[in-house]
């Protein structure tokens, strides 16, 4: 790791982007804290936000695990086609209770996705996401957005950053995905949830069939191909085929609904039946 050599105060914005320019291109230079105080860098931070990932490539890396930097850096900077920033915290950080909720209440499912990534880029399961208690408290937590009336900004519930925090929750921990309550309501949010669900209630009916209606009124017919590839269980698969072909039916075919509530229920009837015989995870051929 090469020092950026300049104290922070002394760089011409010209030199400055010029820096970052350089460490886009995979250059590794830092500040050192000598060169940077954290104010200075929450104020490039708050400067270059587009920036972002190279800033945390740039910026001191004490000030990765510091947390008042981390939360400013966090607040600043909004995740919209790239991860949350919460993602260059250090290992130790990611681990604090008060700093992994306080990034999933501003960031919301990226910083879910931040919490599970390592420095080195790589996803993994975090031991807070292992923590039962914390990812409950977290599903339970009463959601918030800011709303602008009037010129005047309020806030409101919102019931669709709850459901995108559970849904991440589903994807990168694995601490609830043997609650059946928990993925009947990711399913209906979002019918994809349904690959990671746990072993022991893929094949439930009451599972099997918000898998269905999720499908159905969502209009992602894709995913009945996608959810039962190639099934070991015969009964299963003629179910899926039949549901290729309803799915091809008009949307507006009044039969269409009943035939795909059937279909669900004679599913997990089947795949209940055949448990001792086959292989009755769904799971295993996603």
């Amino acid at each position: 790791m090469k020092k950026i050599g300049i104290s922070y105060k002394d760089l011409t914005e010209k030199q400055l982007n010029s820096i970052i320019e350089i460490v886009k291109k995979g250059e590794a230079y830092r500040f050192t804290t000598e060169e940077i105080s954290k104010q200075e860098a929450i104020s490039l931070c708050s400067k270059k936000g587009v920036f972002s990932a190279y800033l945390a490539k740039i910026v001191p890396e004490e000030y990765l695990d510091d947390q008042e930097f981390m939360q400013k850096f966090v607040s600043i900077i909004r995740p919209i086609h790239y991860d949350s920033v919460a993602l260059y915290a250090s290992n130790r950080l990611k681990q604090n209770l008060e700093f992994a909720s306080f990034c999933i209440d501003k960031h919301g499912e990226f910083a879910i996705s931040a919490l599970a990534g390592g420095n080195d880029g790589l996803y993994d399961y975090s031991q807070i996401l292992l923590d039962k208690n914390f990812v409950l408290n977290e599903i339970k937590k009463i959601r918030m957005k800011k709303v602008f009336e009037n010129g005047k900004s309020s806030e409101i519930l919102s019931e669709d950053k709850a459901n995108r925090i559970l849904t991440a929750f589903v994807q990168y921990s694995p601490v609830i995905r043997d609650n059946k309550k928990l993925m009947i309501r990711s399913i209906k949010i979002d019918p994809y949830t349904y690959r990671f669900i746990d072993k022991s209630i893929a094949n439930d009916e009451e599972v099997i069939m918000a898998v269905f209606e999720s499908i159905l009124e969502n209009g992602q017919n894709y995913y009945l191909a996608k959810l039962i590839e190639e099934p070991t269980n015969k009964k299963l698969k003629k179910i899926r085929d039949l549901c290729l072909k309803i799915s091809e039916l008009p949307a507006n075919a009044k039969t269409r609904n009943l035939i795909y509530r059937k279909l669900a229920k004679t599913m997990a009837v089947s795949a209940t039946k055949s448990t001792k015989t086959e292989d009755s995870s769904l799971i295993s051929n996603l």
